[in-house]
């Protein structure tokens, strides 16, 4: 999720360097981090949860090339109580 994760794996992994990215990186092309919610308030989970989602749905966009074999967003799963 951050740079230094991706950095960490290519220093332990140099033959796959050209082939590891950040969620950012990989589907934006942008060098942007995910911080970790660990410890935060729920504020802060739902947050990370929102900048999250459109990645993973750009991800799966990606995956399947042009997105033609996607015909719409992977459902939400369903809040639990008290959130």
């Amino acid at each position: 999720m951050t740079r230094a994760h991706r950095e960490q794996i290519r220093d332990t992994y140099p033959d796959l360097a050209d082939r590891t990215f950040t969620l950012y990186e990989f589907v934006t092309g942008l060098e942007r981090d995910i911080n970790d919610p660990f410890g935060g308030s729920m504020n802060v989970y739902r947050q990370v949860r929102n900048e999250l989602e459109p990645l993973v749905n750009r991800l799966v966009l990606k995956l399947t090339n042009d997105g033609s074999k996607v015909t719409k967003p992977p459902r939400r799963l369903p809040k639990k109580t008290g959130e």
